[in-house]
């Protein structure tokens, strides 16, 4: 199956380097940060907060494990 993506005009790309992740018995929290700063003290800001049930969240899984997959294949292992 293939979804038609509206994309906005005025979309802009964010970048995460880390995710705090947290579950409900109905929902699964993705809050993607940004850190920076000294390693000892970073500072982190929220950058992007996503809510979606644990059956999205597995597919989510399995699409993310397939597209490792493929990018290890590509690119050679990750360390």
């Amino acid at each position: 199956m293939t979804t038609n993506i509206r994309v906005p005009s005025d979309i802009k790309p964010l970048y995460a380097n880390f995710a705090v992740l947290d579950t409900t018995r109905d929902e699964v929290l993705l809050n993607f940060c940004f850190a920076e700063g000294p390693s000892d003290k970073p500072e982190a800001s929220l950058v992007a907060k996503i809510v979606m049930t644990p059956t999205n969240l597995k597919n989510l899984h399995d699409r993310i494990g397939e597209l490792l997959e493929h990018h290890q294949m590509r690119h050679g292992p990750m360390k």
